[in-house]
């Protein structure tokens, strides 16, 4: 199944945000008081979700700074790279709780390696061959996830 390309038009990109959030991080900094948090989270809990940029996990799940550790990738997949996280997370930082959150309406969904292989090609000329993206649509298989989650945590 193909879907629609999200690609903008020209005529509808805006000009780049990373100005805007490095002044923002510039303004921030200038008021920050440093707290007595830890870079153990005081909830215990580690989140690994999708990296959908409609999801606010703090307001979805009550969270507030410092109450978990939030890992985000493309379908919320549990990666070599994630596992690496957790394993610091749970044997380093003291977290005793993992949550995988999926869900509906992922951008995502249905996206095959053919695909955006040939769109990256498309669009800089390189080989992306190497990468596997048909992970990303594997996501909604929750038994694998959950099989490698227990066997580090």
């Amino acid at each position: 199944m193909t879907q629609p390309d999200p690609t903008p038009q020209a005529e509808d990109i805006e000009p780049p945000s990373a100005p805007a959030v490095l002044a923002a991080a510039a303004a921030y900094q200038q008021r920050f008081v440093a707290d007595n948090l830890s870079a153990a989270p005081t909830r215990h809990l580690v989140v690994v979700t999708c990296m959908d940029a409609r999801l606010d996990l703090f307001r979805l799940l009550g969270l507030e700074i410092g109450d978990a550790h939030i890992l985000r990738n493309a379908g919320g997949r549990v990666t070599d790279d994630v596992l690496r996280s957790l394993t610091l997370s749970n044997h380093w930082l003291g977290t005793r709780e993992v949550v995988v959150i999926h869900h509906t309406g992922c951008g995502l969904f249905g996206v095959h390696n053919d695909e955006i292989h040939a769109r990256v090609h498309d669009a800089t000329g390189a080989d992306a061959s190497s990468i596997d993206f048909d992970h990303v649509y594997a996501a909604w298989k929750v038994s694998p996830p959950l099989k490698r989650l227990r066997s580090v945590t």
